[in-house]
């Protein structure tokens, strides 16, 4: 099914629920391309546009009987600056203090037009909503207070089908938005609807400790991920591997909904069921917009292995246009190709491997590599062929952006080849060499391993192939060339300051 997605443009109108069905709710999440120009129409100009692009993902969601429909970090904001957004980032209340319902109460404050209009699709549509804005907070005249007299927030919130406010989140680790603030001290944010009981964090906050306490302290059902982000780095943390990955060590469904903007290596959204199944997933650099829709297994419930079909629904904002070197080419390596040409060209920054310990695999069917006290192995039924794999090794801090550090303790195994006379330096993302059978062991020393396994396309493995435990990763197939198979350890408590 997913060798169809990647490759072909779908509209599918297949109803995901009956209504009646106690076992499962429907989730829907909207992976959106930007509409107007960020760059040169005013601020509200651009936001409207917008929020109509949001009004028919969230009418559709609603003919399809949609309960949930998350939308993707910065949907809706073209810029941090705090010039710019002064006037029309808007004033979230904190709803366990203050209910307000926007589409019934619109001038209860002030030039609340994007809040009203949320709250409106979400009554009109009979929905659930989270989205993500940029939220202001007016200050007095204490220390740490602006010169504006406001702080402002990255920050999501959720209305109930009556268009109520239920949740507020402000985003704990911004990423390059050095126009925003943060709270004081991280905040865990749940709420409750008629089907579950919902966690939420953005983008960046994922790569954190505070992510998997919300999960630990709080057991919600499922968490919406709204993000944006900047895949640049091949293998081992592209976005769709990252949130499967989540999702399955800490035991719960994620629900992720992403900016599509293939320059910025942004795209790839879906619908994870912890350790069970995957709902719905996209991953197509196209300039698209598109609303997944999938049944969700309710605390408890098992999906079958031959779960109900999913639906993609595309907008067809754009003719279909392919760049240069679609993800299927085989290349998307910025050191081959160069940068990207347009919008949606999608090239890839490859993952920096200089500091990990590389053995390349051979044909006697096990190898093993230490990389600072960390030590991996690997063994393997294989008929190999001319394409190069490696295990690759490391413990140590990982910087991204030259200004976020955190500790990684990372195995790989890995499709590569050699760049200007360097081993393992680029990262095809097709394969055609089948791995009948793996299986990779670490000694790792934290309890935070993220496992994932992409085959060729940069598609995920069916998840009925393989299995992660504490004694290590295990894949079977008869037919799926394998690209990369990665356990990700996070060790938090290691991280820098």
């Amino acid at each position: 099914m997913f060798s169809v997605v990647f490759g072909l443009l779908l509209i599918v109108a297949v109803k995901c629920q009956d209504v009646d069905d106690p076992d499962y709710y429907t989730a829907a999440v909207y992976e959106h391309v930007g509409k107007g120009n960020y760059k040169t129409d005013p601020i509200k100009e651009y936001i409207e546009k917008n929020l109509a692009a949001y009004e028919r993902a969230a009418t559709t969601a609603g003919q399809h009987n949609v309960d949930l429909l998350a939308f993707p970090e910065y949907g809706l904001f073209s810029s941090t600056k705090r010039e710019v957004i002064i006037d029309d980032a808007q004033y979230v209340p904190d709803p366990k203090i203050e209910q307000w319902n926007p589409c019934l109460e619109p001038d209860r404050y002030n030039n609340s037009y994007i809040l009203e209009k949320l709250s409106c699709m979400a009554k009109q549509n009979n929905l659930v909503i989270l989205a993500n804005i940029l939220s202001k907070v007016p200050c007095d005249n204490s220390t740490d207070c602006p010169d504006d007299k406001f702080y402002f927030y990255n920050t999501n919130v959720a209305f109930n089908r009556s268009g109520l406010i239920i949740a507020r989140y402000s985003k704990t680790h911004l990423y390059l938005e050095d126009g925003l603030n943060v709270l004081p001290k991280p905040e865990f944010i749940v709420f409750n609807t008629d089907f579950a009981l919902i966690g939420t964090f953005i983008c960046f906050d994922i790569v954190w400790k505070e992510s998997v306490q919300m999960v630990e302290k709080y057991k919600p059902d499922a968490v919406i991920f709204s993000y944006l982000w900047f895949e640049f780095f091949l293998p081992g943390m592209s976005d769709i591997q990252m949130q499967q990955s989540w999702g399955i060590t800490n035991n719960v469904t994620i629900i992720t909904a992403n900016r599509q903007h293939p320059q910025y290596g942004s795209l790839g959204s879906g619908m994870f069921f912890g350790d069970t199944g995957i709902g719905n997933y996209v991953y197509i650099a196209d300039g698209q917009s598109r609303l997944l829709i999938s049944k969700v297994p309710k605390r408890g419930v098992t999906p079958p292995q031959e779960f109900p079909p999913p639906t993609i629904i595309e907008f067809g904002d754009f003719e279909s246009r392919k760049s240069e070197n679609n993800i299927s080419s085989g290349v998307c390596s910025r050191k081959i190709l160069g940068p990207p040409s347009n919008n949606n060209d999608f090239r890839c920054i490859d993952y920096d491997l200089s500091n990990f310990t590389l053995v390349k695999v051979n044909a006697e069917n096990h190898l093993e590599a230490c990389n600072n006290g960390l030590c991996c192995s690997a063994s393997y039924k294989v008929q190999l062929s001319d394409e190069d794999y490696y295990l690759a090794v490391f413990n140590g801090t990982y910087t991204t952006s030259e200004r976020y550090t955190w500790w990684i303790e990372a195995c790989l195994f890995v499709r590569c080849d050699s760049f200007e006379g360097k081993e393992c330096s680029t990262f095809p993302t097709i394969a055609s060499t089948v791995f009948e059978e793996l299986k990779i062991e670490a000694n790792f020393t934290t309890p935070y391993v993220y496992p994932s396994i992409s085959i060729s396309g940069l598609q995920l493995a069916p998840k009925q192939n393989w299995v992660y435990n504490e004694h290590g990763l295990y894949f079977k197939t008869e037919s799926d060339s394998l690209l990369l198979a990665t356990l990700h350890g996070r060790s938090y408590d290691r991280d820098p300051e």
